[in-house]
């Protein structure tokens, strides 16, 4: 029997490869390499954005065309529109969407085109009133997708609906073993750069500098960490609207030497490979990619026991997780992996098995393909 093609359109809404959700989508468009399988990668396109658009320049580097739906700061019928002729130029039979504006163009293409909808959820934030409204109504229209696809089994909880295990699926994030986190053609100076000698340590935290990720409780859990340890140093890596609020907090908590603020990079691993420790203080998350790329680096890792974490990281033997919120019990992890060397070997080897073991990028894709072949 003939298999059925599916035209899969992905929809992201995206102003960069590196985040999470981008990383898993080019991730499975370079590996799932099946005769009744092909994407189409689609982002939104800006009249002000320069062309050729830095995204889509950054995807056909890896060997990914992307193509664009006009964006319309209120000319959602505009969206639609551009949407509809989409599915019908390249013969869509799915739509695969991220995000708020994907999913509302689900929803209307699976109405107006009568196509399959798979809605992915990668998890919520609260940045502002206007984002929790946006995953409220996110939520709302994932209900008429005929399938739901979650980062962790923790998100069933939130998720309307999220007890059907046949309409709601959870695919954890994976990574590569070979090539978990990007780095640089060359290795960077940045411990000359930021006045770190080669025997002193360092923690790093990669990561959006927004309130779920935790960034101000592990400022807090250094300034401890110093009390008992002057020779540390951290790098948050990452950019965000919190940065002068958490800058000025290291400030006035005096340990402004010790802590040292790259930015946004398009590399985390440079950073990542020359750390002793990696931390993922955060609040909220659904499956942390950074804790993936640290435990397949080797990186004796430090996280909170939150959202989809404890599934990723088994505490004692792929890492420490400590409660969220809670700089004392951070310090208290991060200094006993400093002071017990066969604890860090463990822990490096452990997380580096557990990643092979049950988060490879074969596995998630598998179970994709399954996802797309069970569509009717």
């Amino acid at each position: 029997m003939m298999q059925r093609k599916h035209e899969v359109m992905v929809l992201v809404a995206a102003s960069t490869v590196n985040t999470g959700p981008v990383k898993g989508i080019l991730q499975f468009i370079k590996n799932i390499r099946q005769p009744d399988i092909n994407f189409h990668l689609f982002n939104f396109w800006k009249h002000n954005n320069p062309v050729p658009d830095p995204f889509e320049s950054s995807t056909l580097e890896q060997g990914v065309p992307c193509k664009f739906i006009r964006l319309g700061r209120h000319n959602y019928p505009l969206m639609v529109a551009d949407t509809i002729r989409a599915v019908r130029e390249h013969g869509i039979t799915t739509v695969q969407t991220h995000g708020f504006k994907p999913s509302f163009l689900g929803f209307c293409a699976k109405y107006f085109c009568g196509i399959n909808w798979v809605c992915f959820m990668h998890g919520t934030t609260a940045e502002n009133p206007k984002v929790t409204f946006y995953n409220f109504i996110d939520n709302c229209l994932q209900r008429f997708a005929d399938v739901t696809v979650l980062v962790s089994e923790n998100q069933r909880k939130k998720i309307f609906g999220g007890k059907d295990p046949l309409r709601v699926r959870v695919l954890h994030n994976a990574v590569d073993l070979d090539s978990p986190a990007k780095v640089s053609p060359r290795s960077l100076p940045f411990r000359e750069n930021y006045g770190i000698a080669p025997n002193e340590k360092l923690v790093v935290v990669v990561g959006r500098l927004s309130p779920e990720k935790g960034v101000d409780v592990f400022i807090r859990s250094m300034q401890l960490i110093l009390q008992k340890n002057g020779s540390v140093h951290a790098l948050i890596v990452g950019d965000g609207y919190e940065k002068e609020s958490l800058v000025n907090l290291v400030v006035t908590l005096g340990i402004e030497k010790k802590m040292h603020f790259t930015g946004f990079t398009d590399t985390p691993g440079d950073y990542m490979i020359d750390a002793d420790i990696i931390v993922l203080p955060s609040r909220s998350e659904g499956i942390p990619n950074v804790a993936l790329e640290a435990m397949a680096l080797g990186k004796p890792l430090v996280a909170t026991a939150v959202g989809g974490t404890p599934e990723v990281v088994k505490n004692q033997q792929s890492g420490l997780l400590v409660p969220s919120d809670d700089p004392e019990a951070l310090a208290q992890a991060i200094n006993q992996i400093f002071q017990d060397h066969e604890l860090a070997e463990r822990l490096s080897e452990g997380g580096r098995k557990r990643v092979s073991d049950y988060f490879s990028v074969k596995e998630r894709c598998r179970k994709l393909v399954d996802v797309y072949r069970s569509l009717t």
